[in-house]
């Protein structure tokens, strides 16, 4: 070949050729490349910084520096799935490999339902699950939901290409699930379902189904046939069965206990009706888990034959009738009781009205009750036979009425409600209704904090 015409064709000569070589490169499978240290170095700072300046930090510490820094500045185009699925079958999970933990978290800040199928394998999948379930620490990015349709669309993709067509129709994501209604979301038994289950089996385990809505696990998920029930009811729910031929109420208590804030919502399925059944909330203290919760203080049910009960007050047909395979939807939003404050001057939701010496308010008498032993003792004992419930508290005025019911329906009251002018009337009144704790924790506070001079003792001895 003649040289000197085409410096391209003369370069090609020296790529590992040991004529022309003089520095040998030993890869991970062991074989042996030839390379020019000049070319090299000119080409590479990393080659340059290790061939001639003699590399002062870990190799493998500046490659991993250097990957890292690529992955963050990346914008367009992000090959981190397709590295982590390739990596994945290569080294074991039981592993601690440096590289693999840099992709885990480059993939876990990416959204799953943004990553076309193909992209990142089940075992790619599998291993990012693995070092993401249940370690908070860890970003991650995709709802557990999208997790699941993931998942479940790449095993379909494996098996089948009509199951994969089939449930790429099916398994919405989560936003067209919220413009649509979960319950018109046609569902039905695909071809290979069960090999589509198989493939499913390893991922399934690293789902965690206690984060996903009970409307989607039974309207969207469990129809499809591919999870088991079983793993479902241990992440997310339980199962209560009913003696036969038995006349006793008995209330049966989630795990959870509620927090003061935020939005909780959960299904109650009824398999099989009875007789009687109710589903409901209760408080976590003054319950009795012997006696039926309708006649309780802290119990609000909903009952098989359409009624709405707390401490024995009903409200008759407030829904239909439980069948079998009823679903009841719990949904709870604690932040409301902001609301119930809001509404407690307008005549909305409430079905009471309190006759203050010059102002008329308004309330709900369930809240009520719950609050307080004294009026649920006024309101259930004595006006059960009244039409147009009304309470008189002719020598309370109303702003003091208004800091009392501050309380009931929210559990605190504000700081700029209380001063040194306003505090002793509410501080009075509170002593009427019993409420030892708001006297302890609120008003107590505020006149030792606001009064001087031995104030407090000289009124008490008043």
């Amino acid at each position: 070949m003649t040289r000197g015409y085409s410096l391209e064709k003369d370069l090609n000569l020296l790529i590992n050729n040991p004529k022309y070589s003089d520095i040998e490169i030993l890869c991970e499978d062991e074989k042996k490349l030839y390379g020019c240290r000049a070319i090299l170095a000119a080409r590479s700072e990393v080659f340059d910084r290790l061939l001639y300046n003699g590399m002062k930090e870990n190799l493998q510490d500046f490659i991993m520096k250097t990957f890292k820094n690529t992955l963050e500045k990346n914008c367009d185009e992000n090959y981190s799935p397709e590295l982590l699925s390739k990596l994945a079958e290569k080294i074991p999970l039981t592993e601690d490999n440096i590289l693999l933990n840099l992709l885990v978290e480059a993939v876990a800040i990416i959204p799953l339902n943004t990553i076309e199928f193909g992209r990142l394998s089940i075992t790619g999948l599998k291993y990012l699950l693995s070092c993401t379930h249940e370690k908070e620490e860890t970003p991650f990015a995709t709802p557990e939901y999208e997790v699941f349709r993931y998942g479940t669309i790449l095993a379909a993709k494996q098996v089948l290409n009509e199951a994969y067509i089939t449930l790429m129709e099916q398994l919405l994501i989560l936003e067209q699930i919220r413009q649509e209604n979960p319950v018109q979301i046609e569902n039905k038994i695909f071809v290979s379902h069960q090999k589509v289950a198989k493939e499913l089996e390893p991922l399934v385990k690293l789902i965690d189904f206690r984060r996903i809505k009970g409307q989607i696990l039974v309207n969207i998920i469990e129809p499809l046939g591919i999870t088991p029930i079983e793993i479902i009811l241990n992440d997310n729910g339980t199962v209560v069965y009913a003696l036969n031929n038995s006349n006793l109420y008995k209330s049966v208590s989630a795990k959870v206990v509620l927090g003061n804030k935020g939005v909780f919502e959960w299904d109650v399925i009824i398999e099989k009706s009875c007789t009687s059944a109710a589903v409901g909330v209760c408080a976590s203290e003054n319950f009795n888990y012997e006696t039926w919760a309708g006649n309780q203080t802290t119990g609000w049910v909903l009952g098989s034959i359409g009624y709405c009960c707390n401490f024995g007050n009903y409200i008759e047909n407030y829904c239909p009738l439980f069948g079998d395979g009823t679903k009841i939807t719990v949904h709870l939003d604690m932040n409301k009781e902001l609301a119930l404050l809001q509404s407690m001057e307008q005549n909305i939701r409430n079905d009471i009205e309190i006759l203050c010496n010059e102002k008329k308010l308004y309330g709900c008498r369930m809240i009520l009750a719950t609050k307080s032993e004294m009026f649920g003792k006024l309101l259930y004992y004595r006006m059960k036979e009244d039409s147009e419930p009304k309470i008189s508290f002719p020598t309370i005025n109303s702003s003091v009425m208004g800091t009392i019911l501050e309380y009931f329906y929210t559990g605190s009251i504000k700081d700029e409600t209380l001063t040194k002018y306003n505090i002793i009337e509410p501080f009075d009144a509170a002593d009427c209704f019993q409420l030892l704790d708001l006297q302890k924790s609120v008003f107590i506070n505020n006149l030792e904090k606001n009064y001087t001079n031995n104030y407090l003792q000289n009124y008490c001895n008043f």
